[in-house]
């Protein structure tokens, strides 16, 4: 079996890509919460 090299993006470009995942992994958590209680007064 033979490897083969691809190029890939440079680190500011794959950062950036991590943080967009995170954030809509973070949006989709929050928005699954109920948001029942937090207008009770």
């Amino acid at each position: 079996m033979i490897l083969q090299e691809y190029t890939v993006c440079d680190r500011t470009t794959r950062l950036f890509h991590w943080i967009s995942v995170l954030c809509i992994i973070a949006l989709i958590a929050l928005g699954s919460v109920p948001c029942t209680n937090f207008g009770a007064a």
